[in-house]
Parts: structure tokens; sequence; C-alpha cells
């Protein structure tokens, strides 16, 4: 009597050869099918499919139709076409940002004040000299403000990623024009004798060379391009007005470099999962030794131990990554001071802070604001 054999388990022997070449022909046949049909959404575009939902109606009851609606209107299927389009042939699915060179992603349009980050690039915003009148008293007027209240001002203007790393955008645009809003604004307030107005342009490209100064994926200042932005402020302090305070020197600095997620223009494209960002952090060489406060007022101060006195310092910041990456260095190097971010008005401002210096940061992007009385 023969033993059960428990072990056995389903076998093709049986199955006819003819059917199984059939059966797998097929079978492969659908993967090719889905992959070359990716493969050519991605390269040929679906634009005329894709818009981020899918909502259900069929195109004249053909299968295709309705099969492409739920295919391509589908957020995964269009994140996937999105990731084989910039893997496979380097394309991104956005009109607002640009792939530069080095992995530098750039910015193409500000929707928020309008600026086209291409036509100042090369040249066709041509500002007249009406337009850079109008910004130049806008900017008097913001330091105004502050000198009224007897402190010292001065207007930092922050350049685009493209200004200061031109050679890395794509070949066909060219050189840098030498006609941009910022460049001609520069210009003009040297021309009328203007002061407190400070181009960041010249020192952040001749600080290239110590390494990496903007964010690749944003058009942001990483750790050690607000450094330098940081010196050239703090050398231009007159040697009677500095008081009790510290100079950070670039040997006090030790950087680390590592790899995170893409951020916003990785974002806006869809691929910050695959495009990363080369983040620069720093390092203080001795011991921080300041005290944090709560905001009163939209006021942030920061109170330094290491000090009994000196100068009051306000940082007038657009945005939270500028107070985070330039606060750092101020509250290291003077007893107090406030950050504000976002800052539309000064209502109870005196109240809060005295400063005797008050630095206003505006990126180039920006300019525009000035001519608007903001």
């Amino acid at each position: 009597m023969e033993k059960e054999n428990k072990d056995a388990r389903p076998s093709l022997e049986g199955m006819p050869r003819t059917l199984c070449i059939v059966l797998t022909i097929v079978f492969v046949g659908i993967l090719l099918s889905f992959a070359a049909n990716i493969l050519l959404s991605a390269y040929f575009g679906t634009d005329d499919y894709c818009t981020d939902y899918y909502d259900g109606e069929k195109r004249d009851g053909i299968f295709f139709s309705s099969f492409a609606d739920g295919v391509y209107k589908s957020p995964g299927m269009r994140e996937l076409i999105v990731n084989v389009d910039y893997l496979f042939f380097g394309n991104l699915r956005s009109d607002s940002v640009l792939l530069g060179k080095d992995g530098f992603l750039f910015d193409v349009y500000d929707s928020e004040s309008g600026y086209n980050y291409i036509e100042d690039f090369v040249g066709e915003s041509l500002p007249d000299e009406a337009y850079l009148a109008s910004l130049a008293e806008g900017i008097a007027e913001a330091r105004r403000i502050f000198t009224d209240a007897g402190s010292e001002c001065v207007v930092v203007v922050i350049p685009n990623a493209q200004t200061v790393y031109g050679e890395l955008m794509p070949d066909y645009f060219g050189e840098i024009s030498g006609n941009t809003v910022l460049k001609r604004l520069s210009a003009y307030m040297n021309e009328i004798g203007a002061e407190g107005y400070v181009d960041m342009t010249d020192v952040l490209i001749g600080a290239k060379g110590d390494g990496q100064l903007y964010n690749n994926t944003e058009n942001s200042l990483n750790s050690l391009g607000a450094y330098y932005v940081y010196r050239a402020l703090i050398d231009a302090i007159p040697e009677a007005q500095r008081g009790e305070m510290r100079v950070i020197e670039r040997s006090d600095l030790a950087l680390s470099h590592h790899y995170t997620e893409g951020k916003t223009l990785a974002r806006r494209a869809g691929i910050e999962g695959l495009h990363f960002n080369r983040t620069v952090s720093v390092d203080f060489g001795f011991p921080q030794n300041y005290s944090i406060f709560p905001r009163v007022n939209g006021v942030e101060k920061t109170y330094n131990n290491d000090f009994s006195g000196g100068s009051v310092v306000l940082l007038e910041c657009i945005n939270e990554w500028d107070k985070i990456m330039l606060g750092d260095y101020f509250s290291n190097s003077f007893r107090t001071v406030g950050c504000r971010v976002g800052a539309t008005d000064t209502k109870n401002l005196f109240e809060t802070i005295t400063p005797d210096i008050t630095y206003i940061f505006v990126h180039e992007y920006q300019l525009s604001t000035f001519a608007n009385g903001n």
C-alpha cells in the first residue's frame, strides 16, 4: 500500500506546453504594455488627462477613454508618471520650477509678488528710472521709520539663487543680464548716494569658493551663506559703534553636510522623494550662552549672558527661515537681539524693543514691495 505524499504541491507537468507559453506571453505582454504606457506617457505628456483628480465620468462610453480617466486622473498614477519622467528623461512636470546643473532647482515665477525670475535673469524686465526712483523712495521710507526712532537702519537685499549661481542655469539662457532689476537698482542707489542699502550679490559670489551657500532645492540661504551675510554686516559697523560684542570668525565654525528630503521647489515639482537637498549645517566652536524669550508684539528676544551691555539689534525678516539662519549668528554676537518675521507695521514695536541697529532683510524677488509703498 502506497503512502500518501502530504508534501505534494501543484505541478504544471499536466498542463499543455502550448497553454503555458500562451499564458506566459499574455502575462509578460501585460507588464510590457503597462511599462511602455507609463514611459510614453512620461515622455510625451498626459496633460489632457492629468488634472490631479478623477471625476468618475466616462467619455462617450469608450473603454480606453474611461480607462485613461481612471488611470491618469489617479493621484498615485500621476505621481508615478512624474517620477518616471524625471528618472528616465530628466524632465520636470512643473511650469514654475527649472532644473539646472549640479542638482540645483531654480524658481520661475513668484505668484505672490508677480515676479518673473526668467524674464529678469535675461534682462527683459527693463525697469525705467521712474520705477527705480519709486523703489529708492520706498526703501528710504522703510528706513525712516527706524531712524526717526533713533536706530541705525540698513536694508539688506539677499539675491536670488540664480543671481549668485547663474553658471548653473541651463546653457540656453546664457549669462545673467546686466539689466536685472537688482543690478539697475544697486547702480541707481550708488549714483544718488543713498545710505543704508546693501546688495549682498558681490559678497556671496565672492564666498562661493568656501562651499555651497544656497539650498539646491529652494531659493534660500543655507547656514554658510547666512554666515557671509552676517559677517559683511558686522564688518561694516564702525569701530566706534560696536561696543561690547563678539565677531564670529570663519574658523569658529565647523560645517556638516548631509542629504535631506527636497525642499520647496522639489515639492512643487513632485520629486521631493527623488531629488534631495544638500543641506549644510554649522556647529559653533564655542558654547552658546543666550536665552530665548517668548514673542511680545511680534518680537522674539534673545539675551546673551556673555555680555553685560552693548548694542541692541533688531532683525526684520521676511520669513521664519531667514530668522533661523541669521538669528543664531547675531544672538551669539550681541547682548540683546530682537527678531520679527513678516511684520507689516511698527505698532507697539518700540515699546517692546529700542534697537540701536536695525537690519531689514528683503529678497531680490520681493523688491517690488517697496514700489507699492509696503
